[in-house]
Parts: structure tokens; sequence; C-alpha cells
């Protein structure tokens, strides 16, 4: 599971002294630990260690501890290639084709491919021209996934 900082000046507080990779690593270990805090700090026997950042470790010896509310972190939905991912939560892994469920103001869903640009936005490849007038309005794109491989007859022996 992933994890955020929603708080933008913690978070920089946070990153200022600490690797951002063991910094997250701490935080997925604590998440679920029975407490309401996070404790990160780089010296401690009984606590995961948050390693300093590289800039500051190569010029100092520096002993930090931070503790927050747990409630300023978020879960960060991750991509699942099998499955539906609810978009924007989350967001394509890869810029490629992938199978999108458009959703229109008359609940109507469909499903389309569409392909998701390094510019980080998609381009559709059906259903936006169809003369159907309830499609008069561009569906919003509330889910995708994988495609899946393409069909295969199987060999007659």
């Amino acid at each position: 599971m992933k994890y955020r900082i929603k708080n933008e000046t913690l978070k920089k507080a946070i990153f200022a002294f600490f690797d951002e990779e063991s910094v997250m690593q701490s935080i997925a270990e604590q998440m679920n630990d029975g407490s309401n805090f996070i404790q990160l700090t780089n010296r401690s026997a009984s606590w995961k260690n948050a390693f300093l950042n590289r800039e500051l470790s190569d010029i100092c010896s520096l002993e930090t501890r931070f503790y927050f509310n747990k409630t300023e972190i978020e879960t960060v939905a991750e991509f699942n290639p099998g499955r539906w991912n609810p978009f924007p939560a989350v967001r394509p892994p890869k810029y490629k084709n992938y199978l999108v469920q458009l959703l229109y103001t008359t609940g109507e869903r469909i499903l389309v491919t569409a392909n998701w640009t390094p510019l980080g936005y998609w381009v559709r490849h059906a259903g936006k021209h169809d003369p159907d007038p309830a499609y008069a309005e561009d569906g919003e794109i509330v889910a995708f996934r994988e495609l899946p491989d393409f069909y295969e007859s199987e060999k007659q022996e």
C-alpha cells in the first residue's frame, strides 16, 4: 500500500531531513500498529529508522525525531492491472491503450478503448462520435483497466 503526507508544510519539513523511500517504508510499518501517531527518527533502537537525506548525512551528524498524527497520512490507490481502477484516483502507470468505462449524464456506462498520453489526458478511440443523442455530451471516464490479450484460436492437432 502507498501513502501520501497530506500537509505540504509537514511534507517539506520531513523530506528536508529524511530520505523519502525510508520515510514511506516507516509509515507503512506504523500505519496499523494501534497508535495514533507516526514517529520518524534516525537514531533509535526501538523504532524502524528513517535515513537522513544524503545531502545532510554527507555534511553533519544529526539526531532527528518527528512525531505527527496519522490523520496527516492518506492512502494512495495503486494501479491493479487485473481489475477496474477508479479514475482519477488512480492514474495509468504507462502511456498506452486501456479499456475505459464512460459514464454519461443519462447514467449509462459504455466501454471504449482510450490512450493515456504523456501529457496526462485520454484520447478516446470509440464512442465519442456515436450518432445517438444520448451521447451528445462526452462521457466521463470513471474507470480503466488493462486491455486483454488478443484472441488466438486453438491449434488443431
